[in-house]
């Protein structure tokens, strides 16, 4: 409808941008006091990465909108474990999210961890709900992965190619654990 210029490319990733960062203002002002909730946006808002991925054909302002929109619908369901709908709301968003999103993945098992403790203490419904999440969340993972991140594979090693091995050597920590500290520093003091 926009045409084929470039800004009509970037209209969608800008438009998760700016709904992150509605969701993380509700995620901070619901989890927050008032000052550090609006500290907590300030620094999103002006984030050097999340403001340039926004602005550009990437597909990262939807990783960072469906990993918050998981997390919304975690916290209120455990401020509130009794509302078993934020459960099936999860069930209902983590094939779409793990689908859109790689990272997503890794935040939906990281809600299964936190919520287990309350699901467990609640009725049945919640728990079914709770086993729908994670089902879907790793079928989901699993069906994607089968379809599309094996076709990833070198075929003929059954391995990650040698270029993004390459490209990812400085993202992941050194398997020597004495290099690990200076790794650390590295990683988390750059650009």
């Amino acid at each position: 409808l926009l045409g084929p210029s470039e800004l009509a490319l970037r209209l969608l990733p800008l438009l998760a941008g700016l709904a992150a960062l509605a969701l993380f203002w509700h995620l901070a002002r619901t989890t927050l006091g008032p000052r550090p909730a609006a500290l907590a946006v300030g620094l999103l808002a002006v984030a050097r990465w999340p403001v340039t991925m926004c602005t550009s054909v990437k597909p990262y302002s939807f990783d960072l909108f469906f990993s918050l929109a998981l997390l919304v619908a975690a916290v209120h369901y455990l401020r509130r474990p009794e509302r078993v709908g934020w459960l099936a709301l999860l069930a209902l968003l983590v094939p779409v999210a793990v689908l859109s999103s790689y990272p997503a993945a890794f935040v939906a098992g990281g809600i299964t961890l936190a919520l287990l403790p309350s699901v467990w203490r609640r009725g049945w419904d919640g728990r079914a709900w709770f086993v729908a999440y994670n089902l879907l969340m790793l079928g989901t993972f699993l069906g994607n992965y089968l379809l599309v991140g094996t076709q990833q594979l070198d075929p003929a090693t059954g391995s990650v190619g040698r270029y993004m091995q390459h490209y990812w050597r400085d993202g992941f920590p050194p398997a020597d654990p004495w290099s690990l500290p200076a790794w650390l520093m590295t990683i988390s003091s750059g650009r």
